[in-house]
């Protein structure tokens, strides 16, 4: 249940949706159809994020079968919130980088800086608003804003309760699935208006 794996492979795949398209120039005969830049970006998300949703769905219904079998506690509500709180958590992770493919050089840069950027917000998010408290003056208000722009996506990791079977909260899970829609819907909007203004040729 380790969120790393499902982060590289989202990331993996997003970074390279775009740029793949205007490589291998098939992005010319989409949009030549009826299809607007706004329908290719969702579709891209959309594509993106049920792959990885399958993906968790196979990882996770595996790990309940070995994990109830072994301690006799059939929980499926929990587990499968576990899941969802991971794929809400992709739903931002996937927006962010294929904003990034029309921000960055190339799939490789891309990747490696969102995964970098992701990966400290996940040790660091929580504690911004105490190191900014802790510095003081003009750079911990940095830190301050920081910590109430950035999406804190710390709080999708629920794997220790699930671990330890204690019962994840629905009306919890909801809204952290409302935050999290909200952040995806701002960096796809980001991504439109980026894709709306790049030229298509390589």
């Amino acid at each position: 249940m380790r969120i790393a794996p499902r982060l590289v492979i989202g990331i993996g795949t997003a970074a390279r949706q775009i740029p793949a398209e205007r490589e291998n120039r098939t992005i010319f005969p989409l949009l030549a159809k009826p299809v607007t830049r706004g329908q290719f970006v969702l579709g891209k998300f959309l594509g993106c994020w049920l792959a990885c949703g399958a993906s968790l769905l196979v990882f996770h219904a595996s790990f309940w079968v070995l994990s109830a079998s072994r301690d006799h506690q059939w929980n499926v509500m929990n587990y499968f919130l576990g899941m969802w709180m991971q794929w809400m958590f992709l739903s931002v992770v996937i927006a962010v980088t294929l904003w990034g493919s029309l921000v960055f050089a190339a799939p490789s840069s891309n990747g490696t800086i969102i995964l970098v950027m992701v990966s400290g917000e996940l040790l660091l998010g929580r504690h911004l608003d105490q190191i900014g408290g802790n510095i003081g003056g003009w750079v911990g208000w940095l830190f301050y804003a920081t910590y109430f722009a950035v999406p804190h996506l710390e709080w999708f990791d629920v794997r220790e309760m699930v671990f330890q079977h204690h019962a994840l909260q629905l009306q919890y899970c909801a809204a952290a699935s409302v935050y999290a829609l909200a952040y995806a819907g701002m960096f796809l909007l980001a991504t439109w208006f980026s894709f709306r203004r790049k030229a298509l040729q390589t």
